[in-house]
């Protein structure tokens, strides 16, 4: 199966990253593989397991306006915002929000971002938007509902060490400022085409990392799409320095935490909290193909990326 992954680019360029065979995206960062589990139960044989980074947002590479909130005092946060179908994603700006969007249900969605060419995203596929960005987008499907998830670094306006920062968008204030033609004639946001389902926020100060490991701000924002076979497991794996959270996007997965001897099932759209965990094993438990993106705040020291 093709598979489209997608960055803006700027008017001119290529729009779209389009990658069909698994060898042709090693080595740019976009790395599509199958691999075999290296954990404490048996491996899992290697054709039964898919691992492919979509996106990796930098952390180094984000620039928030000056005298926004810090990244240690926001909150790293997953949602699902559902757009009906055949309606829009209103006009927003990712100045002050850094984040990476996947698409989790629906055929897709074009987006438009001032400045940059028109991008379409399919199911399954993923981009990021951080910096200069500010866009809208609209649902691909006049029938089917649309699923986005998104993965942010949250600003919810409270105080940090008792300082409250502003939230500044000079690109988008400057845009309604002026009347531009790209915000005039954007759809804006409305609440009855747009339903926000929030799973879980957690205070980056708050992710406890291993002494010795990538700290932070040296880490990458990356989502991963890992397809098992009927029965696959990627075998126990330390979390300690992966937080992460689990999407489900289809099929059904066992997510069980070794270290603190619970499991969770997860159905399309269930997610699960691996922040600051330990021991965890995640398996097919369905009949048929299971497929689940990984949201991780990654150390790029770590290669044993399952």
């Amino acid at each position: 199966m093709a598979t489209i992954v997608a960055t803006f680019k700027p008017k001119g360029e290529t729009q779209l990253k389009t990658k069909i065979l698994a060898g042709l995206l090693a080595g740019i960062g976009l790395i599509s593989f199958n691999c075999a589990a290296k954990d404490a139960t048996a491996p899992a044989a290697a054709s039964q397991i898919k691992n492919q980074v979509l996106i990796e947002l930098k952390i180094p590479d984000i620039k928030f306006p000056e005298g926004n909130k810090p990244l240690d005092c926001r909150q790293f946060r997953v949602r699902i915002l559902d757009v009906a179908a055949g309606k829009a994603v209103g006009i927003h700006s990712h100045e002050n929000r850094a984040g990476a969007l996947s698409i989790a249900g629906g055929k897709g969605m074009t987006v438009y971002a001032y400045n940059y060419a028109p991008v379409t995203v399919p199911f399954g596929g993923s981009y990021k938007a951080y910096n200069d960005i500010v866009h809208y987008a609209t649902n691909s499907s006049k029938t089917e509902t649309l699923s986005i998830m998104t993965s942010d670094f949250l600003d919810d306006g409270k105080s940090c060490d008792g300082k409250t920062y502003p939230q500044h968008t000079p690109i988008a204030d400057g845009l309604k400022v002026e009347k531009h033609p790209f915000f005039v004639n954007a759809p804006q946001t409305k609440e009855e085409d747009e339903v926000d389902h929030e799973y879980f926020r957690t205070q980056l100060r708050d992710v406890k990392l291993p002494d010795g490991k990538a700290a932070l701000s040296e880490r990458s924002l990356r989502i991963r799409r890992v397809t098992l076979d009927k029965g696959a497991s990627v075998g126990v794996k330390d979390y300690a320095n992966r937080p992460s959270y689990i999407m489900n996007l289809n099929g059904i997965i066992d997510v069980k935490n070794v270290s603190a001897n619970t499991s969770k099932m997860l159905k399309a759209k269930e997610a699960a909290n691996l922040i600051n965990a330990g021991q965890v094993e995640i398996k097919n438990t369905d009949s048929d193909k299971a497929t689940y993106f990984v949201i991780e705040l990654w150390d790029p020291s770590d290669r044993d990326i399952l």
